[in-house]
């Protein structure tokens, strides 16, 4: 007869795992703050900031309008070129260290900013310095199997950019 009290238990029977999935684990940006990512999510603000920054604001396109004309630093001898423009992110990692849940977050972080800077604005995680209110509208993941089959990643990319903007046009969005 096996006695079920809790003075016989075993330190392994009063364990209880509960995994919700195995698939990437989305963050609000309400919990960035106290987030295993928190440095990760730091740095890509960080570096959207500074992306923002390399473009000048153009005062004929109106208040808080920015042109696409980018702004290049006199310091970088670059002159007017994109030549060390870079407008990329990674979040790079070993497999299975959250990179994908980190982006993901992230992605939906920026694309609800506007709105939870409204609402939170004295608990936002980051305020961006180069921009007042940037507003972000992101694009679907692409799912690496396209790629596997030939797909060529600059069709994909325009693909969703076109459809960004039909359902933009269709709500009525300038």
């Amino acid at each position: 007869m096996i006695e079920n009290n809790k003075e016989n238990m075993s330190l392994v029977d009063k364990v209880n795992l509960h995994i919700d999935s195995t698939g990437p684990h989305y963050e609000h940006i309400s919990e960035f703050q106290t987030s295993f990512f928190k440095s990760v999510y730091k740095r890509a603000f960080l570096q959207v900031d500074e992306i923002i920054g390399n473009f000048k604001q153009d005062s004929r396109n109106g208040a808080g309008r920015y042109s696409l004309s980018y702004y290049a630093d006199s310091r970088s001898g670059v002159g007017k070129g994109f030549d060390r423009f870079c407008n990329i992110i990674t979040f790079a990692g070993k497999r299975g260290s959250g990179k994908t849940s980190a982006m993901l977050s992230f992605m939906d972080s920026l694309k609800h900013y506007y709105g939870y800077r409204k609402t939170h604005d004295n608990d936002l995680f980051y305020l961006f310095k180069s921009v007042e209110n940037p507003l972000f509208t992101c694009l679907d993941c692409i799912d690496g199997s396209l790629l596997e089959h030939g797909e060529d990643i600059f069709k994909v990319v325009l693909a969703q950019i076109y459809q960004k903007f039909m359902d933009l046009d269709e709500v009525g969005v300038s």
